[in-house]
């Protein structure tokens, strides 16, 4: 079945989201703050954090993923764009039924071609959206029933076939787009226009600056509360906490856990943690260096394990992250659907670790560092400059593996260095990070599939038949529990194998001003559902923190 876009690589840092607000005629406006500047807001195209979270409250899904994240069947999915849906009894066809009241932003209704024809821009090469072999994995086509009825018809059935849909196609309004020429497509001033159909439109686009959305007045399921929403470009994250701290900001997502005890100080800050899905690792090369030779050290399932056992992986994460700080269970976050409770770690031992090593023939030599067959015990690795908690994490690993006889040494590079000698397999260990989505299928890409040329998965080429034919198992399973049984299974597996040391699950925290009422958090997208964010009676601020802020 096709695997959800379910993993990010992330070399580099992790975004950080401040949100304020100032008072409009009714509803106020919140300000987002974003430390990069968003070039990529076309649904086909996005590929970063802020761009995605624009694009996804200007143009609305199909259906969206309900609260219990659930991947398989449609259970719990959400209407939006389509009001209803229909299986065909062999479930290679669905039929989608759309809302009649849905407008594009310039008052045009919503109709099966765009769904039609969105599909078509994502496939075509010209346009080189990173979600095209998601959708062409198994879906055929859609063809239009009438102008409200668009029909998907799929190569096989699958249990994520669904959400591979809805998630990844977003319908695109064609008679806005579809006479440009679809090489220039993502650079028009048509697609730069974003006349989408969600619960926000454009109203201004300053590189650099901000982008501002508007609530969409006459929108098909109610109008947001809030009147405004401004993306302000913050690039210094002590610009955003000082904002934060002074009351001009309201949210800030991805909160740093350095920070948590300075936020505790201002009684008008709430802190919420949402479930995490990043989770950050140390990927072991099995081969030396690109070829296809053992590894002289992690080509030893023994000694992989022996360097898990050494460290105190529950110290470790909250010397880093403080009281939020938890180790990562293995190649996933709690919060998949995937994740089971009892699966088995390897204990942090630190004789045990000793013994073992010696037991390999791994010896302390003079130098306090251990050697077999004129070998030592040690190795690089790899971290991203740009990573305070990876590079945090690095200098812990390299005392305590210090304790047992290796002898490791960090090199510190920026993402532009380090990206292209982890995709040629040139390192002996790496520190990374993945963004995961509530599917446990990518881990067919992150830890099963020997990585394709270019690639950043799989960096260690770790390759279990036994893994992938139970991760394969659970991805083609129907039924939620028959999945977990056979995603439960792989993971034992590849935990045992130790093809890496999982670190961390980094904390997913928001701090927000008490005057800003939210629903629930969706962990996977904190904007989700933003069209339900307030500010309290009579608490939206009166000015704007920016000059830049019309």
């Amino acid at each position: 079945m096709a695997r959800s876009l379910a993993v990010r690589i992330v070399i580099g840092c992790v975004f950080i989201v401040a949100a304020c607000g100032r008072s409009g005629a009714t509803g106020g406006t919140l300000i987002v703050g974003a430390p990069t500047d968003p070039k990529k807001l076309f649904p086909p195209l996005y590929d970063e954090a802020t761009g995605q979270a624009i694009s996804e409250v200007v143009y609305d899904k199909l259906a969206d993923i309900g609260p219990a994240l659930n991947t398989v069947g449609d259970a719990g999915y959400q209407p939006r764009l389509a009001e209803r849906w229909e299986w065909s009894r062999d479930s290679l066809q669905i039929t989608f039924h759309l809302d009649p009241r849905a407008r594009w932003h310039d008052g045009a209704p919503v109709t099966a071609e765009d769904v039609r024809f969105a599909l078509s821009v994502y496939l075509d090469p010209a346009v080189a959206s990173p979600k095209a072999s998601e959708l062409a994995d198994e879906l055929d086509s859609i063809t239009v029933r009438d102008s409200l009825t668009a029909v998907a018809w799929y190569k096989r059935r699958s249990a994520e076939q669904f959400h591979e849909l809805v998630n990844n196609l977003v319908p695109l309004p064609a008679h806005l787009l579809r006479a440009i020429p679809r090489d220039s497509l993502a650079t028009s001033g048509a697609v730069r226009a974003l006349v989408g159909s969600g619960p926000f439109r454009l109203v201004r686009w300053e590189d650099g600056q901000f982008i501002e959305l508007a609530a969409t007045p006459d929108f098909y399921r109610g109008r947001a509360a809030l009147d405004r929403v401004v993306f302000e470009i913050v690039k210094e994250p002590t610009t955003t906490f000082a904002k934060l701290y002074g009351g001009e900001l309201d949210v800030v997502d991805q909160f740093p856990a350095s920070e948590v005890a300075e936020l505790r100080k201002h009684a008008a800050l709430r802190l919420e943690r949402a479930a995490s899905f990043f989770y950050g690792y140390v990927a072991f090369n099995l081969y030396d260096g690109a070829s296809g030779r053992p590894h002289p050290v992690f080509g030893d399932r023994g000694v992989r394990r022996a360097l898990t056992m050494a460290l105190d992986r529950d110290a470790m994460a909250r010397s880093v992250f403080g009281e939020v700080g938890v180790a990562a269970a293995g190649p996933l976050t709690r919060s998949q659907w995937g994740y089971d409770p009892s699966l088995p770690s390897i204990p942090f031992d630190r004789a045990g670790a000793a013994r073992a090593l010696d037991s390999l023939g791994w010896h302390v030599g003079p130098d306090g560092v251990r050697t077999k067959g004129g070998r030592r015990l040690a190795f690089t690795l790899l971290v991203p400059a740009t990573s305070k908690p990876r590079l945090q994490m690095a200098t812990l690993m390299q005392d305590q593996w210090k304790q047992v006889g290796v002898a490791l040494d960090v090199s510190s590079l920026d993402p532009s260095a380090l990206g292209p000698m982890v995709v040629k397999h040139e390192f002996d260990a790496f520190a990374g990070s993945f963004h995961v989505s509530p599917s446990p299928s990518g881990l067919r890409k992150t830890w099963g599939e020997l990585p394709e040329a270019g690639s950043g998965y799989n960096p260690g080429r770790y390759g279990s038949p036994a893994f992938l034919a139970q991760v394969d198992s659970g991805i083609g399973a129907f039924q939620i529990p028959e999945a977990k049984r056979h995603f439960k299974a792989a993971l034992e597996t590849v935990i045992a194998d130790a093809p890496g040391i999982w670190l961390y699950e980094a904390p997913n925290l928001v701090a927000i001003a008490g005057r800003v009422r939210t629903p629930p958090l969706r962990p996977d997208a904190w904007w989700s559902n933003l069209e339900r964010w307030s500010f309290a009676p009579g608490a939206a601020p009166a000015r704007a923190p920016s000059a830049k802020t019309p």
